[in-house]
């Protein structure tokens, strides 16, 4: 029996397997048929390439659309599309598909929206236009309150202001609200995290509804698609990455699923949920006779000979099959003569065959365009101009409407059948495909950036055509790539590159940025390396002050601050080192003497540089500014600081910077004992856990529980977050965030009269302290609380006022908590 995590569990039946193609209609015909609201209806098509997945799941899709009766929503997901391989945007293509209020799914992603601190009218195109759905309603009541729903998300959406809303709505929208009041109150007690998890729940809560206003259906297809690697190939089978469909599947009664993939799911077997007897998996095979004959037929072919022998020729394969039909029909659009010959007697030959009819135009272009893997408008018109083919430029979809492309529908880029596209290389020269390559990424070098989308697509395509011999692509990829690291898209750029970047003798300079990615995402020892390695290679001067901050960066990380601080101050004296990184250099040797104590004179370093700066590096002063304010307890002024940086990190789309900041936020708090709705923590950890952000969650996680305790919460539940944290900086190996979380359980010991305890964590904060050099201004604020005794003096305090009166009001709030239990 299939269980849904979240609520109760659902049944179907099993049943035969088959190889024709009769059975596949006949299947799901059937299943629909045979829809109750009893429970779901999954059935599963598997086979090779070629053999025709795609082309059933859409010549379904279209019968189930063409048959289409009031009160049917029906949805398909192609996951060949990269963007729908995210869940969530998954679940908004479905959500504007089925085109209905969908009221559970609408208030939960209207709520995970707000949490996230993202505008509201940002969501609108998620969701799609429908009169009086939820959103709609949360943006009138935004809109006559004189809420701003545009620059940011001004209340977070709960039951009460949903009943408001419901009051001035339909009635469909109230029985809705009315029927799913105590899911959508237990909402508002679900942390961000929790609520992301549970979207496809919510979601299949409302196809349940709509079930029983008539038929909901849902195709997916290239599901493999999931667990597809770089190269192509398909990786070992992790049951976390389709983990949401089956939580959309299993509450979801009364819904009819079509999955289409290259492998079977075995959900019972490796899922472990309960899935025997609920999922129908049907191999799907050669085509037998009787179809391809059928097929043929359907054409016109009314030559048996011809048919014979297309059926012969292609094996089964519904690929093939059409691949035959374009040669007969171009065959007889010409008006020559048709015969057994005409096809070729391999699949090889059918293949020869298929181009050859082609225009030589069309021959030449087809050839070109295989050497990407996809192509859009743009790069189609360039190889067409560039390479002199003939091909009128305006013939995109002339071009692409044959049976070896598929084009996305979203992004409209053009992609080749796998077994076409493999054969197109085969029979095309190195050096033709390296004359491809080279004019494409001319091509791309000249293209304009308008945002961030547009440089990622870039660079995705410039990984798939570089050659990698040539230092001066390399490097332009770097520098590419380098802009999109600044802005904090390291996961993006990791999965772009993948392994080809060791394809070629020239991939220092990505080397950097990969080295560069771990660093960032808490790897700073592997980062080290090959950093190590790269900083006296050959490359220009640009890759090696890369390397070098980089590697400065990943040993300050690591503790050793003195080398670090040797390492930033030959970089900002340089006179080859450009501004980008001597500055950054600059930044981070003031970081350091911030940490030793010496706060006047990295304030004085960053008030100079701050007159200086404008766009990113502005952003970053400001940061370090904050951290100086707030190292004083000066939390109103290091508050303003980061609000200002974030401002800027929003505005140029720097997802890194805002992660950053969101966290330096949470500290501030969690320092000032401001205790408002632990809200910001929560978003502020989910942010950083999706940028792969190690060490920034493991320090949002660390102010959360000292934030906790503080505020009057329980030891246990702050213990928790600190032994998240600890796992976060021991798996980065960040000592900074090692020494911060002896203060604040230094603090907590302290607050539950465990004196042991306090002078262990107070030994221990003297001893990483001492040894880094760093930090030690935190042993002394934690001597301060638990005895009075005073070492404050030892430190450049530049607000000496504020730093003892603060201590005093955390020793008087820890003194309560020992006074009245803890």
């Amino acid at each position: 029996m299939v269980r849904s995590r979240f609520s109760s569990s659902n049944t179907a039946r099993a049943t035969r397997v088959f190889t024709d193609r009769e059975g596949p209609r006949e299947t799901f015909e059937r299943t629909l048929a045979e829809l109750s609201n009893d429970s779901p209806k999954l059935v599963s098509y598997y086979g090779i390439g070629g053999i025709g997945k795609s082309r059933l799941c859409r010549e379904l899709y279209e019968h189930a659309t063409s048959g289409e009766r009031k009160g049917d929503r029906i949805a398909i997901i192609d996951l060949a599309v990269p963007e729908l391989r995210d869940f969530v945007e998954s679940l908004f293509a479905i959500r504007r598909q089925i085109a209905r209020p969908c009221v559970v799914y609408d208030c939960a992603v209207v709520r995970w929206w707000s949490l996230l601190g993202r505008p509201l009218n940002g969501l609108r195109p998620k969701l799609g236009r429908n009169d009086g759905d939820v959103l709609a309603g949360v943006l009138d009541w935004l809109a006559e309150s004189g809420g701003d729903a545009i620059v940011g998300a001004t209340v977070v959406p709960g039951f009460t202001l949903l009943k408001k809303i419901a009051e001035a709505a339909g009635q469909a929208l109230r029985r809705r609200l009315s029927e799913n009041r105590d899911l959508l109150l237990q909402m508002e007690d679900l942390s961000l995290n929790q609520i992301t998890e549970r979207l496809p729940y919510y979601l299949a809560v409302d196809l349940q509804s709509l079930a029983r206003e008539g038929r909901v259906i849902l195709f997916f297809d290239s599901y493999e698609k999931l667990w597809l690697s770089r190269g192509g190939e398909l990786r070992a089978r992790d049951t976390r990455t389709d983990q949401w469909v089956r939580d959309l599947i299993a509450p979801a009664k009364g819904v009819a699923v079509f999955i289409f993939s290259r492998r079977r799911l075995d959900w019972d077997q490796v899922a472990g949920e309960g899935w025997q007897g609920v999922l129908e998996e049907h191999l799907l095979g050669e085509l037998s006779l009787e179809d391809s004959d059928r097929f043929l037929r359907a054409v016109p072919i009314s030559d048996g000979e011809i048919r014979s022998h297309i059926i012969e020729v292609s094996k089964g394969l519904p690929f093939l099959l059409d691949l035959c039909v374009d040669i007969f029909e171009e065959f007889t659009s010409s008006g020559n003569v048709v015969d057994a010959d005409s096809f070729g007697g391999t699949r090889r030959q059918v293949l020869d065959r298929a181009i050859d009819h082609l225009s030589l135009p069309a021959q030449e272009t087809i050839r070109l365009l295989a050497v990407p893997r996809s192509f859009d408008r743009r790069l189609f018109r360039h190889v067409v101009r560039e390479f002199s083919t003939g091909y009128p430029e305006t013939a995109f979809a002339e071009l692409t409407d044959r049976s070896f492309f598929v084009v996305e529908e979203r992004t409209g880029r053009a992609r080749f059948h796998d077994l076409m596209r493999e054969h197109l290389l085969a029979i095309t020269d190195a050096e033709t495909r390296r004359e491809v390559s080279r004019a494409i990424v001319k091509f791309l070098r000249a293209r304009d950036i308008p945002d961030t989308y547009e440089a990622l697509e870039i660079f995705g395509d410039a990984v798939e055509v570089l050659d990698w011999s040539n230092l001066d692509e390399v490097e332009w990829l770097f520098g590419l790539g380098r802009d999109l690291y600044g802005a904090g898209y390291w996961r993006e750029l990791s999965d772009a590159l993948g392994s080809d970047w060791r394809q070629g003798v020239c991939m220092g300079p990505v080397e950097a940025l990969v080295a560069g990615v771990e660093r960032r995402i808490g790897n700073p020892r592997k980062a080290m390396i090959s950093l190590e390695r790269l900083i006296n290679g050959q490359f220009s001067s640009e890759v090696s002050a890369f390397a070098r901050f980089e590697l400065a960066d990943a040993t300050r990380l690591l503790g050793d601050f003195d080398k670090a601080l040797e390492m930033y101050t030959a970089l900002a004296k340089d006179p080859n080192v450009a501004d980008r990184e001597r500055v950054r250099s600059l930044r981070q040797s003031a970081d350091i003497l911030m940490l030793r104590g010496r706060f006047r004179d990295s304030q004085e370093m960053l008030s100079r540089q701050l007159k200086k700066d404008r766009g990113s590096g502005r952003v970053d002063t400001l940061r370090q500014m904050g951290h100086n304010a707030r190292f004083n307890f000066l939390f109103n002024e290091a508050h303003d600081l980061y609000e200002e940086a974030l401002s800027l990190a929003k505005a140029r789309g720097d997802i890194g910077a805002v992660g950053k900041l969101l966290t330096n936020l949470v500290e501030t708090n969690a320092m000032q004992l401001a205790f408002p709705d632990l809200g910001l923590a929560e978003k502020a950890i989910h942010f950083n856990r999706d940028l792969g952000s190690l060490i920034e969650e493991g320090k949002c996680l660390a102010a959360r529980g000292i934030w906790s305790f503080l505020a009057g919460g329980t030891a246990e539940t702050s213990l928790r977050c600190f032994g998240d944290a600890r796992s976060c900086f021991d798996r980065s190996g960040y000592v900074g965030g090692r020494i911060v979380l002896e203060w604040y359980e230094g603090l907590v010991s302290f607050g539950l009269q465990d004196e042991e305890g306090t002078r262990r964590h107070l030994r221990c904060l003297e001893e990483k302290s001492t040894c880094a050099r760093a930090y030690q201004f935190l042993a002394a604020c934690l001597c301060r609380v638990v005895s009075q005794r005073s070492r404050l003096d030892e430190f450049q305090w530049f607000d000496r006022e504020a730093v003892p009166s603060h201590l005093e009001r955390i020793s008087r709030r820890l003194s309560e908590r020992r006074t009245n239990g803890s």
